[in-house]
């Protein structure tokens, strides 16, 4: 499911302009990255990861769908920048 709300997450930053990306990304990050957990640990074979490497993980993802639409997280004012390397 979160796969689909990262879809729709990014639907709404790039048609909709958002007023407060960042409240938007604070109130649904939990369900935006529901499935990354599980992907952390069993495909990026990170053992233990924490919430903050999942929601990092998320961003990314959600940044690389909106560079396929010609957007940058910085494009959105306040939304949290990645803090890790995933570039795999």
């Amino acid at each position: 499911m979160g796969s689909q709300l990262r879809r729709l997450f990014i639907v709404i930053l790039v048609h909709c302009g958002p007023i407060d990306p960042h409240h938007l990304w604070e109130a649904s990050r939990d369900n935006l990255c529901d499935d990354l957990h599980h992907h952390l640990i069993n495909v990026l074979h990170i053992p233990e990861p924490t919430q903050d490497q999942v929601y990092d993980y998320g961003l990314y993802l959600i940044a690389q769908d909106l560079r396929r639409n010609g957007k940058h997280l910085q494009d959105f004012p306040h939304m949290p920048l990645l803090q890790g390397n995933w570039g795999l």
